[in-house]
């Protein structure tokens, strides 16, 4: 009714058709009104006035221009709309992200695991030299015991460096000496670590 409205009174057709009400009117309006939807999409609009052709020229150009600028203000209002909701998911990210990011840093704080490829590369190239070196004294071990006897001093001494080093093994793979990351912890802390990262790849990639 808004643009019935407009072209009733700008044309004076309550008047000029002789109605008491502006209801009336409109009836009237819209009996003489023809709106064509064409192939294309677009539209053609014409309006009867057999006794006047200007009245009906420019009440049908009129019509066209109010369907014009409504339109116009009804996607004006979408695109508005629209821009608030990517404003808001926008904003929406960014919070998640930096909670994301928080858990992240409080996850790196809590275990130690900051950059997990290269720890792990030290943890478990830290074993296996630990390994290496009590694999080197064993078999030292076993050409003295075929030369000596088993209570010979360099046997013995040996025997000692082999059990220390599994001392130290052990308490490697408990502590991660070498990266802040016990060997024994690795596979639990691999999953976590990676579950988080994607969720803050995820995240910045949306954002």
């Amino acid at each position: 009714e808004r643009v019935l409205d407009s072209i009733v009174v700008r044309f004076d057709l309550q008047e000029l058709y002789e109605k008491k009400t502006r209801f009336h009117t409109y009836q009237q309006v819209r009996d003489f009104l023809t709106i064509t939807d064409r192939d294309d999409g677009t539209f053609a609009i014409s309006y009867k006035a057999e006794e006047d052709p200007e009245l009906a020229s420019a009440v049908a150009n009129e019509f066209f221009n109010e369907l014009y600028g409504l339109a116009i203000d009804v996607n004006r209002a979408k695109v508005s709309k629209y821009r608030s909701y990517l404003e808001n998911s926008y904003n929406s990210g960014e919070e998640k992200l930096q909670v994301l990011l928080d858990q992240f840093k409080s996850f790196q704080d809590s275990t130690g695991v900051i950059s997990l490829e290269n720890q792990v590369h030290a943890s478990l190239g830290g074993l296996a030299e630990i390994e290496s070196e009590k694999m080197k004294n064993q078999i030292e071990l076993e050409y003295l015991m075929m030369t000596l006897k088993s209570g010979d001093p360099q046997i013995v001494d040996i025997r000692n460096r082999i059990t220390a080093i599994d001392d130290e093994l052990n308490k490697y793979i408990a502590t991660g000496k070498y990266s802040n990351i016990p060997i024994l912890e690795i596979p639990k802390l691999s999953i976590q670590y990676m579950n988080m990262y994607r969720e803050v790849e995820v995240q910045v990639k949306i954002v």
